[in-house]
């Protein structure tokens, strides 16, 4: 929620989630000021603008760090084209999950027995600028996503059970340049 939904008419309505100096403005920022300049790409937090033009980058309560995992139960064995097709070409995906859990790390994620699929979402922001690489690895088949910067294939990808993340080339990724500090999706 920004400084713009706090404006009505040209007069800041109260708002008890704002801090006392955002309540001695009485005129809306253009949309061209500092306000625009305020985003952090942080998905946890408000880009708020102050009236002496400083950036203010709140938490958002409940916003939680971690990964959503939805799970898909009773999955149909099947001929696909690519193995994670049993999980996409479900009726139910991605829309209606048979639960959603929330990890802290994506090394916690349970077994959940056979013929399931799981679909994780999370965002992550690199602390600085520079080339990241990554890595996958799962039962029985898994793919790692970052939409934003590759549209048509997954950074990597395993299509054999595996505890380890070395097992196949295709695991690792190529170095992804990320911005630091920007938010990126990855499923």
């Amino acid at each position: 929620v920004g400084l713009r939904d706090k404006y009505q008419d040209g007069v800041l309505c109260a708002n008890p989630r704002l801090p006392a100096a955002f309540e001695a403005c009485c005129e809306f920022p253009p949309p061209t000021t500092v306000c625009e300049q305020c985003f952090d790409s942080n998905p946890c937090t408000e880009d708020l603008c102050a009236a002496n033009d400083e950036c203010l980058n709140p938490p958002i309560p409940g916003c939680l760090n971690g990964a959503f995992v939805d799970y898909f139960w009773s999955l149909g064995m099947g001929t696909y084209e690519r193995a994670t097709d049993a999980i996409t070409n479900d009726p139910r995906y991605p829309e209606i999950p048979s639960e959603t859990v929330l990890l802290t790390s994506a090394l916690e994620s349970p077994r959940r027995g056979d013929y399931y699929g799981a679909r994780l979402r999370a965002y992550i922001v690199p602390p600085s600028s520079g080339n990241y690489t990554f890595y996958i690895k799962g039962d029985d088949v898994g793919e790692l996503w970052i939409p934003e910067l590759f549209q048509e294939e997954p950074v990597a990808f395993f299509t054999i059970w595996t505890s380890s993340f070395t097992a196949q080339p295709s695991q690792k990724s190529q170095p992804v340049e990320l911005v630091g500090g920007q938010a990126y999706y990855l499923e």
